[in-house]
């Protein structure tokens, strides 16, 4: 090994003895190596107490947040995420990060408000609402109580197809299994099957649809099945431009998806049934297109097929669709019955925005706005005004500011169900809440009990909303369909909802008043 020797001690080693040489520069190594032995104990003592403190403090948190959960009378159902919450060792256990996640995630879903609302609810003194009971069921099973008017009591389109069952695909199942207050039966095995077939089933036509400001296609399988296709424009990251106003905010395909899933959740079942899938832009969609649509493909600079197609607004090379090489993904929602079948009604809701940079709609400047809607019809049969009120709900919940027009199957009349379509502008925003879609809400002072009840599962748990539509989006080819953040956003959200819910009943203290038991 070679030592450095500093300049100013050389002319003293050349007159020592080789001997002595080496013991002086042996004494000089001890004494570095002491010299960093004794750094490295400090460095040690330091971050021991520091690791000491974190426990510490760690151990604090998990304390104090396990006693108010007891407290707050957590049910028997949640030993064994509590136990896995605050294990403190074995390989089983959580890590630290996973662990302040978890806690962080409890702790920001308790609020003093809905807190004083489960507090009203429990001294209500109604044979007729068993709160507790509600409660105690697990999130499937309530839907499936709460959602039983929708698919028992009810009467189907005209039709029903014919023939050999056997031989009927499942998009036929789809349109003979439309109810006076629900789209489909979410129990029937050809739900599934209509995902599957628009996943794997081979494309024979693909054309861009007239109607629309932002490209569409419908698609043909070779199965008899359509769809309408919207490809990818942006990842799953991109969120919208705070600076643009909502009607120039762009469609997104994933959103479209992760809105069917979010309303069968819901139990709303008003959303057609949309999947995913990964489509070859050169065989897929160019060859089997018009030649007007294949004129739009071009290739980009680093090689990927791209095209823009036509539309009203947003079809140029500006805001061309590229692909991965010539692969993109898109969502394929199944059509609708054709209205020479199943005529369907369209009108401008109430609740329209003005869609202009400087004008206000009416119900924006007027607090007694829904008082006028209520006189009228169809708002005034009761069921109407409740269904724009868990359509406005659903769309709080994705942020879709864009609900412009409600639309009916004209043979169930004014007494049947809304239908929610285009969704893509939902999934937007993660950290903003844009609370003047719950206007119908918070002016009406109304909610269906089962939407109400719903909500309130969410919030007292075990099952949350975001974790939930998580684990169903898991069922998509496309997945992960959603960033990470939608899925707080939507518990927070949850939340809101509830809020606003007791400022009405804090109005009138009266249940009934407020929440309306409508067998929906």
């Amino acid at each position: 090994m070679r030592y450095f020797i500093p300049k100013e001690y050389s002319h003293r080693v050349y007159n020592l003895s080789k001997r002595g040489l080496k013991m002086k520069l042996k004494s000089r190594a001890v004494v570095s190596t002491l010299g960093l032995l004794a750094l490295f104990i400090l460095v040690a003592v330091n971050s021991s107490s520091l690791f000491f403190m974190h426990e510490g403090i760690d151990k604090l948190s998990r304390a104090n947040l396990t006693l108010n959960l007891y407290k707050s009378g957590s049910s028997d159902s949640d030993s064994d995420s509590r136990h896995a919450l605050f294990s403190d060792g074995g390989s089983d256990s959580l890590s630290t990060k996973e662990r302040k996640k978890n806690i962080s995630d409890l702790l920001v879903q308790k609020d003093e408000i809905v807190e004083r609302l489960l507090e009203f609810l429990s001294n209500i003194n109604d044979s007729g609402f068993d709160f507790d009971g509600y409660m105690s069921y697990t999130y499937s099973d309530l839907v499936q109580e709460l959602s039983a008017g929708r698919l028992t009591k009810a009467r189907t389109l005209r039709l029903s197809p014919t023939g050999r069952r056997d031989k009927l695909t499942n998009f036929d199942l789809f349109h003979g299994g439309i109810r006076q207050f629900a789209l489909y039966n979410p129990n029937s095995p050809y739900v599934e099957g209509l995902l599957e077939d628009m996943h794997t089933q081979p494309i024979v036509s693909m054309d861009t649809m007239e109607k629309g400001t932002q490209l569409k296609m419908g698609v043909v399988f070779s199965n008899g099945a359509r769809a309408v296709f919207k490809p990818m424009r942006w990842p799953r990251d991109r969120e919208t431009d705070p600076n643009h106003f909502y009607f120039n905010d762009y469609e997104r395909h994933n959103a479209e998806i992760a809105a069917f899933y979010l309303d069968r959740l819901l139990g709303f079942y008003s959303v057609p049934p949309v999947a995913g899938r990964f489509v070859n832009m050169t065989s897929e969609i160019m060859w089997l297109s018009t030649k007007k649509l294949q004129k739009t493909f071009y290739t980009s600079p680093v090689n990927n097929l791209c095209f823009f197609g036509e539309c009203t607004y947003y079809c140029d090379s500006r805001h061309s669709f590229c692909g991965n090489g010539d692969i993109i993904e898109g969502s394929f929602m199944a059509f609708l019955p054709p209205d020479k079948f199943a005529l369907r009604q369209r009108w401008k809701s109430p609740w329209r925005r003005s869609y202009s940079k400087l004008r206000k709609a009416e119900w924006e400047v007027d607090d007694n706005y829904c008082q006028e809607v209520r006189k009228t019809t169809p708002y005034n049969n009761g069921k109407m005004l409740l269904d724009i009120i868990d359509m406005h709900i659903f769309d709080f919940l994705t942020g879709n500011m864009d609900r412009h027009h409600l639309e009916i199957f004209k043979d169930f009349g004014n007494y049947s169900f809304l239908i929610h379509l285009d969704n893509g502008r939902g999934f937007g925003k993660i950290s903003h809440d844009e609370r003047s879609i719950l206007a119908p809400l918070q002016q009406c002072c109304l909610i269906r009990e089962s939407t109400f009840l719903k909500l309130l599962k969410f919030y007292t748990g075990p099952e949350k909303l975001g974790q939930l539509l998580r684990n169903s989006l898991e069922r998509d080819v496309l997945r992960p369909l959603l960033a990470d953040g939608h899925y707080t956003a939507l518990d927070r959200r949850v939340t809101v909802i509830l809020k606003t819910v007791y400022l009405c009943l804090e109005k009138t203290d009266k249940y009934n008043n407020v929440i309306i038991k409508d067998k929906f």
